[in-house]
């Protein structure tokens, strides 16, 4: 939270995000402000600026500090009425005065949602104790939180409504996603926090600091086996292994199950001569920018082919260039990682 754009005097909204500055609905105008920079940074980090969400009260009803990377809707003079949220809808082309849309992109599945918070009370309230925070990846058509129906574009999300404030002093929240198993396509992630998980409680002068955000994509494995017997004693920390088995060994009895919802998993088998065979197996994270190597020595087999790399008669499914971003037309001449239908990837040269 380095970067801000002014909304309208002298008020302020992180880039990418939104609050009640930039509101829709016909109370937006009443809804107050609850959000500007800080300079407290969280223990470590290399910035020098977090956000700060702060409640107010007004007509004696307590305004939570909220921001999205959606946008904040205020439609009802009573808090907890779902026609206050906040809502995306990649179909609409509205623009923030920093000129992005109200919606955040996104194209694959993260494993875990990662921040550092800071929560005080103005005045403790033992009924009402926690901040909350949301992340909701959808297909990006319409979808609001809170939800005021059954909406079925979710395809996952990660939520943390108990944020307690534990002295006042920063804490790093790590919260996994939860995936529906649903086949549509991941387009866009609404995320929101506020200063209390109950709207309309808490009370005056709430503080939610918020500082190094981030998605976490896992690139290990799950679990590993050969010819149908699990690897003894397999940790997804130990990248080495040494085992014995029999008959032919190929590429296909080799069973590599990573951690990550989108990560892909290559394998190279080799003959190392004298009845062993070396597997290589790589895990690339699903956004492309780490990946971990697992080598399996098996021994008392004969080696099915002398080098095999991910043997795959699948579709693909995506291009995306080496910084990780999708392309939908890739260039003749130029290098690109090709990801498959099943979930295999390799990199390639149109």
């Amino acid at each position: 939270f380095e970067l801000f754009h002014t909304v309208a005097d002298s008020y302020v909204e992180p880039n990418g995000w939104h609050s009640f500055e930039s509101a829709s609905g016909s109370l937006a105008a009443l809804a107050g402000h609850h959000l500007d920079k800080s300079d407290d940074g969280r223990p470590g980090t290399c910035g020098k600026q977090s956000v700060r969400l702060y409640s107010t009260s007004i007509f004696g009803i307590i305004a939570n500090g909220t921001m999205t990377t959606g946008r904040m809707n205020a439609a009802a003079m009573k808090a907890d009425d779902p026609q206050n949220n906040a809502y995306l809808d990649m179909s609409l082309t509205d623009t923030d005065a920093n000129g992005d849309p109200f919606y955040a992109r996104m194209n694959s599945l993260p494993d875990s949602l990662v921040m550092w918070v800071k929560f005080t009370q103005g005045t403790a309230n033992s009924e009402h104790p926690y901040a909350t925070v949301s992340a909701v990846i959808t297909d990006g058509t319409y979808f609001q939180d809170p939800q005021d129906k059954t909406y079925t574009n979710i395809v996952g999300q990660a939520s943390n409504h108990e944020i307690a404030s534990r002295g006042g002093q920063w804490q790093r929240l790590s919260i996994p996603f939860v995936y529906t198993g649903s086949s549509l396509s991941p387009k866009a992630i609404l995320v929101t926090l506020s200063t209390n998980a109950d709207p309309g409680q808490g009370s005056n002068g709430d503080e939610l600091l918020i500082d190094d955000m981030s998605l976490i994509y896992n690139a290990q494995l799950a679990s590993l086996s050969v010819k149908g017997a699990s690897v003894s004693n397999f940790d997804k920390d130990t990248y080495e292994y040494t085992l014995t088995s029999s008959g032919t060994l190929s590429v296909n009895d080799i069973v590599a199950t990573p951690t990550g919802a989108a990560a892909t998993v290559n394998v190279a088998l080799s003959d190392e001569g004298g009845n062993t065979a070396k597997a290589v197996i790589t895990v690339t994270a699903g956004d492309l920018a780490s990946k971990s190597q697992y080598t399996v020595i098996v021994n008392n087999v004969i080696t099915e082919s002398i080098a095999t790399i991910g043997n795959s008669t699948t579709t693909v499914s995506a291009y995306y260039s080496l910084s990780g971003q999708r392309t939908v037309s890739p260039r003749p001449g130029s290098v690109y990682i090709q990801k498959h239908s099943d979930g295999t990837a390799r990199k390639v040269i149109r």
